[in-house]
């Protein structure tokens, strides 16, 4: 087994459970023969303190279904995060993917590794749409712009299409390496990412509990130090 699996991403303790993303290497995705650092979970484990009962879901491939549905991808998988919570009083894993599509008219940035979330009811592992009315929610698509003017990114997440050798090695923009849901003071469900590449923090008003109309999935607030794209392919 190679030493890259076999270990786990992310862990949480939601009452008398305990729920584990894990790298088993059973079927987890590679990029150019390699596992890419911080991804991917193939499994989700949860284990019942009072029942004693372990179960284990092999995640990979239904979030490769999940965004299969409207375009080609070369690679998809489950990254290091996760979070949990209800609706309709059913227990949802909030999933961040690293995704990479195949080049067509959907697929506007080919070659790069992208964010996407998931929501999967954990009661019949069936995914909840999003605002988008997809099962899945893509940063790219959904808040991305080429804009090199700054003042287009303020409620828009800055994409360079142009190719940007990441610190893993390959193209990636911008991997979510922290993920979080809320509830606002006035009482507002809240989803928080960081981008470890962007050095940013945003806070998007839930695509998986609002609609598109009452802007489900629209950048609230960013924090942090992003970069500019001008005509340079590094930012300033």
């Amino acid at each position: 087994m190679p030493s890259e699996c076999n270990y786990s991403q992310n862990a949480k303790v939601d009452g008398a459970t305990f729920y584990g993303l894990i790298t088993t290497c059973v079927s987890v995705p590679q990029v150019k023969g390699s596992v890419l650092h911080g991804c991917c979970a193939d499994t989700l484990m949860t284990f019942g303190k009072d029942t004693g009962i372990m179960n284990r879901y092999q995640i990979d491939q239904l979030v490769k279904e999940a965004l299969s549905t409207d375009k080609a991808l070369d690679f998809v998988g489950v990254s290091h995060v996760f979070d949990l919570i209800e609706y309709g009083g059913m227990k949802h894993a909030l999933l961040a993917l690293s995704y990479n599509c195949t080049a067509s008219p959907a697929c506007a940035l080919p070659g790069a590794i992208l964010d996407a979330l998931v929501c999967l009811n954990l009661e019949d592992m069936t995914f909840r749409r999003a605002s988008n009315n997809k099962l899945y929610f893509s940063l790219f698509d959904e808040l991305g712009t080429f804009s090199e003017d700054p003042s287009d990114s303020v409620y828009k997440i800055s994409y360079d299409p142009k190719d940007i050798t990441s610190s893993f090695g390959g193209r990636e923009q911008w991997h979510i390496d922290s993920l979080t849901w809320f509830r606002s003071k006035s009482g507002e469900s809240i989803i928080g990412v960081s981008h470890y590449l962007r050095n940013t923090v945003l806070l998007i008003k839930d695509p998986f509990t609002y609609a598109a109309v009452d802007g489900g999935g629209e950048i609230l607030q960013q924090f942090g130090t992003p970069g500019n794209f001008g005509t340079r392919s590094t930012p300033s």
